[in-house]
């Protein structure tokens, strides 16, 4: 898959699981009975988030975190060779 496609497959996660993470909140408060709007919001929000954060774990901190620790692994494939593994004491 190429860079432009997955950054593409991940808009669209993200905006699916959020759009209908929306939808399925709305439904729900649809069925409760009215309530105060601050009450709602925070349902509605919390709700919402707890919908939507494996979405985003696993699109995006999950791959991020595999991406920053393969990084910052040392790479020993440059010109230098990798020091020994269980060096011999003289």
């Amino acid at each position: 898959m190429t860079t432009k496609q997955e950054r593409t497959y991940l808009a669209l996660a993200l905006v699916g699981s959020i759009f209908f993470g929306e939808i399925a909140v709305m439904l729900l408060l649809m069925h409760i009975p009215p309530l105060n709007p601050i009450v709602e919001a925070l349902i509605d929000a919390t709700t919402l988030v707890i919908l939507v954060f494996p979405t985003l774990y696993f699109f995006v901190f999950r791959p991020m975190a595999m991406h920053i620790k393969r990084s910052s692994a040392p790479n020993w494939n440059c010109a230098s060779p990798p020091p020994p593994s269980n060096p011999r004491k003289a």
